[in-house]
């Protein structure tokens, strides 16, 4: 419910207002905060929201069970904004782009078409929070996984091995909240071993996303970097430890993955 009401909000251009109060706004409005902390987590089921409102600098449970919020308007605004945020990532297979981006109104080069025929794969890229991490402010990394499917007299035996390059992107959609990729992965290669048996090697796809959104506060302009930690976790950024992707694990902090915000877990 917290996400869909931040998306109306957005849509109808409140968001931007709130938000735009920064940080030191949301302190002189800590008096209506407090006051409706504990009722809008009454009827909130985003727990994590909750939380912020229950326990945050203006809710009704000062237990410092978030010791980084305390005293720290740019932090707590930082965190609010986070949990309104609600990255998302998916990717579908797909068939007959071409026609598909033509009912969508977008006019295929002739010297692409060949191209746009290979391509079988659409990453969806997306958060709540448009009005302020747009388009620009969005990285993307991705990487190919080879997997080997051998069949043994003990059963099928699956490797997976994360490859060094990035799929083969071929075009770009911008969308109101993110963006969409359009991608042509590896067809399916089918084998045999030494005894005859089909093997097949297919391939799936590592995403990990991170959006950087320059926020004015006291006339200085200050970087935050989405997603967040979780809200207990009081890690700050840092550039050389969180800068790059690591796409050995899918809990790295400051990016989003494929795994971890999947559409139906963070709407």
């Amino acid at each position: 419910m917290g996400a869909l009401m931040m998306v109306k909000m957005t849509e109808a251009g409140v968001a931007p207002i709130l938000l735009g109060m920064g940080p030191w706004g949301w302190v002189l409005a800590g008096a209506t905060l407090a006051i409706g902390a504990g009722i809008l987590a009454t009827i909130l089921d985003d727990p994590p929201l909750v939380d912020w409102l229950k326990r945050g600098p203006f809710g009704p449970e000062q237990d410092n069970a978030y010791p980084h919020l305390v005293n720290s308007p740019n932090e707590t605004f930082y965190r609010l904004i986070d949990l309104l945020t609600k990255p998302r990532i998916s990717f579908e297979t797909v068939n007959d782009v071409h026609a598909r981006l033509a009912r969508d109104g977008y006019e295929v080069d002739p010297f692409n078409e060949k191209d746009f025929e290979r391509i079988n794969t659409v990453v969806r890229i997306e958060n709540n929070l448009s009005a302020i991490l747009d388009d620009a402010s969005l990285r993307v990394s991705m990487r190919l996984v080879s997997v080997t499917r051998t069949p043994t007299h003990r059963g099928i035996i699956a490797a997976r091995e994360i490859l060094a390059e990035s799929p083969e992107v071929l075009l770009e959609q911008p969308l109101i909240n993110g963006k969409l990729l359009y991608m042509a992965l590896p067809r399916r290669e089918i084998f045999k071993t030494f005894l005859g048996q089909v093997g097949e090697k297919t391939h799936d796809l590592l995403i990990r996303a991170q959006w950087q959104a320059s926020v004015r506060v006291g006339g200085i302009s200050e970087t935050f970097v989405f997603p967040a930690p979780e809200l207990y976790d009081g890690t700050a950024f840092n550039r050389d430890t969180h800068g790059e992707p690591d796409f050995t694990e899918t809990g790295q902090v400051f990016w989003a993955n494929e795994r971890s915000h999947r559409p139906d877990e963070t709407t």
